[in-house]
């Protein structure tokens, strides 16, 4: 995982117990302060872990109800909806694959990480996607 591609809020997980954390500010290229975020863990104190020690999170279905996404009729997709026509549709047939819709036009794309769906939904509509 590159720096470069994350934010202030993304979610990442430490590589060793793989607890989720929160991104609160970088403290140089490599150094990133973080919130514990309590998922199913007891919180501890902040620490400031090298960006190495961090990874992706994966997409699952619990993160995707945690932001708002909602199942389609037939229960195959998970779908949030922003502005007048656009979409962020999580297709849960495997191969797992996201999509994002603008209109009528679909397409397929590469997230692969909590922080990238963040980054992408950022993208998309200039707002936060945040923890329901």
């Amino acid at each position: 995982m590159k720096a470069s591609e994350l934010r202030i809020g993304n979610f990442v997980q430490d590589k060793k117990y793989k607890r989720a954390w929160r991104i609160n500010h970088f403290l140089g290229v490599q150094v990133v302060e973080v919130d514990h975020w309590m998922f199913e863990y007891e919180t501890d104190d902040c620490h400031e872990p090298n960006i190495y020690d961090l990874e992706p999170i994966p997409l699952t279905e619990e993160w995707f109800e945690r932001f708002g996404f909602e199942w389609n009729h037939s229960r195959t997709a998970m779908i949030i909806s922003f502005g007048t026509s656009k979409k962020i549709v999580w297709e849960s047939k495997i191969p797992k694959k996201v999509y994002v819709a603008i209109g009528r036009e679909m397409e397929q794309v590469n997230t692969n990480g909590v922080h990238k769906l963040q980054n992408l939904y950022f993208a998309l509509s200039g707002e936060e996607l945040t923890l329901k």
